[in-house]
């Protein structure tokens, strides 16, 4: 991955260099409080879009937890709910995770996200009725 490609063509500097800039990054936003937008996806621990505020960077992400969750939690349409994942962080989830929503929804949600490549851009989002 990311890390085998920096320390093979520019060195662990770079790499650590690369993951100070990360822990600057926001971790998720709202837009128009409709559509929800991480890297990752879903967390079994978010309830509001407030906890979303409160957190701050820069920090490193931990193992366990929301943010964790925001950047490595992967959809798998095989899921319901949600599983351990197979990488060995976070979670994987179904389209609708029992006992967790997107935060504070009015209407239809969207979550977006992309944390990995995939054949076609709608196998990476999930609809909230």
């Amino acid at each position: 991955g990311f890390y085998d490609e920096c320390k093979r063509a520019y060195g662990l500097k770079v790499w650590k260099q690369f993951n100070d800039v990360f822990n600057c990054l926001p971790v998720a936003a709202v837009v128009d409080d409709k559509i929800f937008c991480v890297h990752g996806g879903l967390s079994p621990s978010l309830r509001s879009k407030h906890q979303i505020l409160e957190y701050r960077r820069p920090c490193d992400v931990p193992d366990v937890g929301m943010v964790c969750d925001f950047l490595w939690a992967d959809p798998d349409p095989c899921t319901q709910g949600w599983a351990e994942s197979e990488r060995g962080v976070s979670y994987t989830f179904g389209a609708a995770p029992r006992g967790n929503r997107p935060p504070d929804r009015g209407g239809a949600v969207v979550v977006a996200r992309r944390g990995r490549i995939a054949a076609t851009p709608r196998s990476v989002r999930h609809a909230y009725p």
